[in-house]
């Protein structure tokens, strides 16, 4: 099974080739999505236990859940507003291609990654992101709390995300479970301008302490 909730529409996954079985995305990130919508592709005979059952819309009759997929999965109403915006979200992507955004979000996460590298008191957790990317980074300012650094960017309209990220396993790795840290993503409507506001306003938050 494959997380690929911050990969997905920036970088081309083949289940056959990489021997997965199981592929969960969430739709309101790279798929450009609404919130509240995700996919899981099976690619694999064996079924899953199913976690909500009923209301499937088939075989109304019978007391127990259809094996047939997708509707043993399908549960209740399901998202049909959010599965619209979903394929809108996989044709916006197919319409500038997948290795398009690829590459121009790799080099905003680079030129973000070299220059935070270079101002003091900044600390970075991962390689210089050219294999293996993806289109995150996690970094800290010494001495200081992710969640004040975010916050000192959100009150000068710069949205990140501090914390642990959903992953605390993750954060026990790279030493963080006190401070958490602040990630930023970035997409095909982020800037080199949007990268070189976060770069001023680190510096400024680290002059100001």
């Amino acid at each position: 099974m494959v997380d690929a909730a911050q990969t997905a529409g920036s970088i081309n996954i083949d289940v056959n080739e990489n021997n997965i079985d199981y592929l969960c995305l969430a739709g309101h990130k790279g798929l450009y999505g609404p919130q509240g919508i995700g996919a899981l592709l099976i690619n694999n005979v064996q079924l899953l236990s199913t976690i909500i059952e009923g209301g499937t819309g088939v075989n109304s009759k019978q007391l127990v859940q259809p094996m047939e997929m997708p509707e043993r999965y399908e549960s209740g109403t399901i998202n049909t507003p959010g599965i619209v915006g979903l394929k809108e979200g996989m044709k916006f992507i197919n319409k500038i291609g997948l290795n398009n955004i690829l590459e121009y979000e790799k080099n905003l996460i680079l030129f973000a990654y070299d220059e935070l590298k270079n101002i003091n008191k900044v600390r970075l957790y991962t390689n210089r992101p050219n294999e293996g990317f993806a289109n995150v980074l996690p970094f800290n300012i010494e001495g200081f709390h992710s969640n004040e650094v975010a916050e000192y960017l959100d009150n000068n309209f710069l949205m990140t995300r501090s914390g642990y990220h959903c992953a605390p396993t993750a954060h026990k790795k790279l030493n963080t479970l006190e401070s958490g840290t602040v990630r930023i993503s970035v997409s095909i409507f982020n800037t080199k301008k949007d990268i070189e506001k976060l770069l001023l306003l680190v510096k400024k938050f680290i002059k100001s302490k």
